[in-house]
């Protein structure tokens, strides 16, 4: 079986474990895939497919800047329970990009979490999850709250600017469950 010597780690690796390049001879980059999957996520070109495929699935515009999807990378704890994320595929602890509100597809509106509070939130408000999960603390709760108002009103936030949106937050969770109970009779 045929290897090559990927230029990164300088590994020799078979060639199913290289990336494939249909313009070579051989038909293989010299890149091995842990290298690429390290180069994609570490330039952010990773969170910009998902991003883009996102906009195809939902159909709707995306309005998400470059420097917004860096600084989301760069985050190294979950914004809803604070656990150190990783980069490796399917964990628990793999570092994902949430909407805070689902189906509002702006920087302000996009947080770094892990796979497993991404899959327990889901399509939940924001503060139903806050409320229903165990490991989204009160700290937590409010380091969200006051980094979300500062994104909103583009400044440092004041305590009672942070008090109103946290006390918003509440309020629409509720009205949201008293539509969705008129809904259902």
């Amino acid at each position: 079986m045929e290897k090559l010597i990927c230029l990164q780690c300088n590994e020799e690796k078979s060639l199913k474990e290289m990336c494939k390049h249909a313009g070579t001879k051989l038909g293989y980059e010299k890149l091995c895939k842990q290298c690429r999957s390290k180069r994609r996520y570490a330039n952010g070109s990773y969170q910009r497919e998902r991003l883009r495929k996102h906009k195809i699935r939902s159909g709707k515009p995306t309005y998400y800047t470059d420097l917004r999807i860096i600084e989301l990378i760069n985050t190294t704890n979950c914004t809803y329970c604070g656990v150190e994320m990783n980069h490796r595929r399917e964990d628990k602890h793999q570092a994902t990009i949430d909407h805070v509100f689902v189906g509002l597809n702006i920087d302000d509106n996009i947080v770094a979490c892990c796979r497993g509070c991404n899959s327990s939130k889901g399509k939940k408000h924001v503060y139903d999850f806050y409320i229903a999960s165990d490991k989204f603390t009160d700290e937590l709760w409010m380091a969200f709250v006051t980094d979300f108002t500062g994104r909103m009103l583009r400044k440092k936030p004041s305590t009672d600017e942070i008090s109103a949106f946290a006390q918003g937050f509440k309020l629409e969770a509720e009205e949201i469950k008293k539509w969705e109970e008129k809904q259902i009779v």
